[in-house]
């Protein structure tokens, strides 16, 4: 989820969460997540544990890239193309509110 998140980071951090809804259903290991954000956003994750296929869905867009993303990644860090400021507050920010879920 930690990477979902990222993905929706400039979202999440000029919008405070209003409600998260967490459903799962342990027999399936299926989990259904909702967050409604006070700009009228709603995010929607849907997490299937036992499915064979690694697909990743946020409103119901796979979330899938042929793009080579570590290989961009150790590129950017390398040439130092990297703002590690704001990649300490992105990580920052996304730990909160996993820790929000967890309660």
């Amino acid at each position: 989820m930690y990477h979902d998140l990222s993905l929706i980071y400039d979202f999440l951090k000029n919008n405070p969460i209003l409600h998260t809804r967490i459903s799962k259903k342990n027999k399936k290991k299926l989990f259904n997540i909702k967050i409604e954000l006070k700009k009228k956003y709603l995010f929607h994750f849907l997490y299937d544990l036992n499915s064979k296929k690694k697909d990743h869905y946020i409103n119901n867009i796979k979330i899938k890239s042929k793009k080579d993303i570590l290989k961009k990644m150790l590129n950017d860090v390398l040439n130092n193309k990297i703002n590690i400021k704001r990649n300490n507050a992105k990580a920052l920010f996304i730990l909160k509110v996993l820790n929000k879920f967890k309660k």
